[in-house]
């Protein structure tokens, strides 16, 4: 095995150089050795900003040319799928952003080429290797709330609309908050319940404030240009009975914004939120010695790292070079994509519909 491993980025957008590139660049057992755009110019900039040596805008030449142990794909949604089965088939170790893909089928096909190959995948939810997360996962896992019946899922901006990129194209992306925040809150919340097996999906979508226009702090947008959902909601039952709901928007009038999960047992509730509540992350709600009473943790201090570095240092330190299963579970970011698409086809049918 090797001393550090050889990194290969796709895309270098936002999520390249917010977080992929970055973080790469600080690990000791890392090395970027190349960088992939379709847009030349995104490519070179990204290559000089991290010192990369190699420049591509095909991938394909990229995984024959560079000898890659890694590849983070992050490109449009709708690319995911084929990039990722490309990168495996090459040998690589993928580790690919989230959503999955915007399709079942392309969903079931990357887990079916990881299975094939000699590399690791694993999606980029990074919330559980955030240690407030890591804590509430704890807990639960002790049975401090006994049996949990029903959870929310939470991804809420006031007026948060990505003006940049193709976040707004439908074509492209596969939809709009549903996918992009709310996928995140979602495996948060699926992550620490450990629910995975959804049976049925009732579930709204609404582009009203989308196709009027408005007030966004990202700057404008246009709104014939504005083919994906702004809010989504849904409820999720499970096959035990239990329930999920599901929030998800980029613009909304309500006071600020959320991201997080709350969740309801036999014995307890908990408030888990990485977003709205940096005073009070986590609360625990319980009945003690005839008394309601509210649990607030004494938690460490903010973590100087972020959860996108704690992520991609565990895929590359003990998935790639140590050889541990990846944390984040393939079958289980395909669940995560089988209950979005079904929020779509529910809404379109406007009645419930059935997870096989």
């Amino acid at each position: 095995m090797p001393s550090k491993v050889r990194v290969g980025v796709v895309g270098a957008g936002f999520i390249a150089n917010s977080a992929h590139l970055p973080s790469y660049a600080e690990l000791d057992r890392a090395e970027l050795v190349a960088v992939c755009d379709i847009i030349p110019e995104r490519a070179q900039a990204a290559a000089a900003r991290y010192n990369i040596p190699y420049v591509f805008t095909d991938y394909r030449e990229m995984l024959a040319k560079a000898d890659l142990d890694v590849v983070s794909v992050c490109t449009p949604n709708g690319t995911h799928a084929q990039i990722t089965i490309d990168a495996l088939a090459a040998g690589c170790n993928v580790l690919c952003e989230k959503p999955m893909a915007t399709t079942v089928a392309d969903a079931e096909a990357m887990l079916a080429a990881s299975r094939q190959s000699p590399g690791k995948l694993m999606i980029a939810y990074p919330r559980p290797f955030n240690p407030i997360l890591q804590y509430a996962k704890g807990l639960l896992q002790t049975g401090t709330l006994g049996e949990i019946y029903h959870a929310k899922a939470l991804a809420i901006r006031r007026r948060g609309v990505p003006t940049w990129g193709s976040y707004l194209d439908r074509d492209v992306q596969g939809g709009g908050p549903l996918v992009d925040i709310g996928s995140h809150s979602l495996h948060m919340t699926l992550w620490l319940a450990d629910k995975f097996d959804a049976v049925e999906v009732l579930a709204t979508c609404h582009n009203l404030i989308g196709r009027q226009g408005g007030f966004n702090p990202h700057g404008p947008w246009d709104p014939e240009q504005f083919t994906v959902e702004d809010s989504a909601f849904g409820f999720i039952r499970f096959a035990d009975g239990s329930s999920v709901t599901l929030d998800a928007s980029w613009a909304l009038h309500t006071e600020k914004e959320w991201g997080g999960s709350v969740l309801f047992g036999a014995k307890g509730g908990m408030e888990v939120f990485t977003i709205g509540r940096p005073d009070k992350p986590v609360v625990v709600y319980r009945e003690e010695g005839g008394r309601l009473v509210d649990v607030v943790p004494d938690l460490e201090p903010r973590d100087p790292k972020s959860h996108h570095y704690r992520e991609i240092e565990f895929f590359v330190n003990e998935c790639v070079l140590g050889g541990k299963e990846p944390l984040v579970k393939t079958e289980e970011a395909l669940q995560v994509t089988k209950i979005l698409s079904a929020f779509y086809e529910s809404a379109e049918k406007g009645q419930a519909v059935k997870l096989a």
